[in-house]
């Protein structure tokens, strides 16, 4: 149709070619007449509600035979029209389902044209059939489009459908991660002290209990001989004796102990050996540590550590439960003649057996103490017996032994039953809570003078305990959870009111919506500072 409508504006008999500039009019030799039809585009206007379309339809007019025969010549606008109504655009068309009344491309019999306005003032018949614009150009699938609208819902239905279900998989498992974080911080207090304290060995009420520690031990030193002297010396050295009676047992001075070989020691004073104790089931004997001197003078009564029996209790039922132990080598048992030195020698010696020994004593009385008990240095009385010449073999003949003897008798205290005694002196309203005190061992005691020996033997004394304890009470982690288990979040502080040694406190429930505490105790976490977060 677009080259008929051509023809209409070019003359058959010449073409204008465009080329190179110039303008050159072409003629061809006359042919045949024969019949030519030419087909005009006649405009019809049609109505329809809410625009104007126009309808083209075409006409067969019988043209006179002409002599010559128009050449087509190759028109971009024709082209333009050909592509346009290629096969390919107008298959796309039919895909997209484009309505009838918008198929501008279809042919002209099915074909509805929108009324136009030709550019510039010019008439249809001077520029030819009306193309619209390529950018104007809907095939149904551009915005507004039914086409469109379907396949813009059907994209954002999975994304729907997905954030939905990210949104149930979050609550859910937020749900399941639920529980609540009590942060704590415990009663705190520093109070400066100094305080006398009775204290008793067997405490009858709330009376604070010590014990005694007793270390011996024996240093040596070779210095050199200067000669030979007779010397005649008993053996001596530590035993224990046990109890297994539900009583105590007293053994008076000179109270004889018989070892396996038929040799007597003897103790040098009166001594009142402990009763046995049960706990749990199972009978501890009571025990006191004593020295013991042999009988006789001589190297015979020197012995390993051997069992010994109370020969005195021999016959009643008191033989079996009362008995002896060494406790380490019984020696010094001595006759005839040993090697001699120098008093300058001897008192060198002895100095220097002194400080060592003294030194030796402490480092093993606070090495021997157990986990829960605690001693301070004024408590520690070190009792050293004098340097003597000693039988042990020397390393040359030249050349004699001294030794020295000493013991370190210790005041030792549980720490709970001592911290228990600081508070108590310190806060009159303190109830038995449970506190501890972090520089428990920076405290000073002060004791009274007296001897090791009187130490040891002690039942009831009088300390003094300075310093500045830091005091901190122990939270009950399990009491807390108790109590706040399914209760609501704005009932918190007023639940930890009821805990005396609590100073500060706040609680984080997630998810953040719940507003009460888990029902598991295990969903709630208890953490205990020493400073409450910023």
């Amino acid at each position: 149709m677009a080259k008929y409508l051509i023809q209409d504006i070019i003359p058959p008999e010449k073409h204008t070619h465009r080329g190179d500039g110039d303008n050159t009019i072409h003629h061809k030799a006359p042919e045949k007449p024969r019949a030519h039809t030419t087909h005009k585009a006649v405009m019809h206007t049609a109505t329809h509600p809410g625009k104007k379309e126009v309808h083209e339809s075409v006409h067969e007019e019988e043209m006179p035979t002409e002599n010559h025969e128009p050449v087509v010549v190759e028109d971009p606008k024709e082209m333009l029209i050909e592509q346009l109504n290629s096969p390919e655009i107008e298959e796309r068309a039919v895909e997209d389902e484009v309505p009838h009344s918008q198929n501008y491309f279809s042919s002209v019999k099915d074909t509805v044209t929108p009324a136009a306005t030709w550019p510039y003032g010019q008439s249809r018949e001077s520029t030819g059939a009306y193309v619209p614009p390529r950018s104007s150009v809907n095939f149904g699938g551009g915005r507004g489009g039914s086409g469109e609208r379907s396949s813009w819902k059907r994209g954002w239905i999975p994304w729907i459908l997905g954030i939905a279900l990210v949104s149930v998989v979050f609550v859910l498992g937020m749900n399941y991660f639920s529980g609540a974080t009590v942060t704590v911080l415990p009663k705190q207090d520093s109070i400066p002290m100094d305080q006398k304290i009775t204290i008793l060995k067997n405490p009858l009420n709330s009376e604070l209990p010590y014990s005694v520690m007793k270390v011996f031990l024996e240093e040596t030193r070779e210095v050199p001989a200067t000669g030979e002297k007779t010397v005649t010396a008993k053996a001596s050295g530590k035993i224990i004796v046990y109890n297994t009676q539900t009583v105590s047992q007293r053994l008076i001075k000179n109270t004889r102990f018989q070892s396996p070989a038929g040799k007597i020691y003897r103790i040098s004073d009166s001594i009142n050996v402990p009763k046995a104790v049960t706990l749990n089931g199972k009978t501890t004997p009571g025990s006191l540590e004593v020295t013991v001197y042999a009988d006789e003078a001589g190297p015979d009564f020197n012995t390993e550590p051997v069992d010994f029996t109370v020969p005195g209790l021999k016959g009643s039922p008191t033989f079996t439960k009362v008995y002896a132990r060494s406790k380490g080598p019984i020696t010094g048992g001595a006759s005839g003649t040993i090697k001699s030195v120098s008093d300058l020698d001897l008192k060198q010696a002895s100095d220097d057996l002194r400080i060592q020994l003294e030194t030796k004593l402490r480092t093993k009385a606070r090495g021997d103490l157990a986990p829960n008990q605690i001693g301070y240095d004024r408590g520690m009385l070190v009792q050293l017996e004098d340097a003597a010449l000693s039988k042990a073999q020397s390393s040359s003949p030249d050349k004699a032994v001294v030794s020295q003897t000493g013991n370190a008798y210790f005041l030792v205290f549980d720490r709970t039953e001592l911290t228990r005694a600081i508070v108590r002196s310190l806060i009159p309203t303190y109830n038995n809570e449970e506190v501890t005190i972090g520089n428990l061992e920076s405290l000073e005691l002060e004791l009274a003078e007296m001897s090791g020996a009187d130490l040891w033997k002690s039942e009831k004394l009088d300390i003094v305990l300075r310093g500045t304890p830091s005091l901190d009470w122990k939270v009950d982690e399990v009491a807390i959870k108790t109590l706040i288990l399914g209760k609501p979040k704005e009932n918190f502080n007023a639940l930890l009111s009821q805990f005396p040694t609590i100073d500060r406190a706040s609680a984080t429930i997630h998810p953040v919506w719940k507003r009460s505490f888990p029902t598991d105790e295990k969903d709630i976490t208890i953490k205990v500072v020493t400073e409450m977060p910023k």
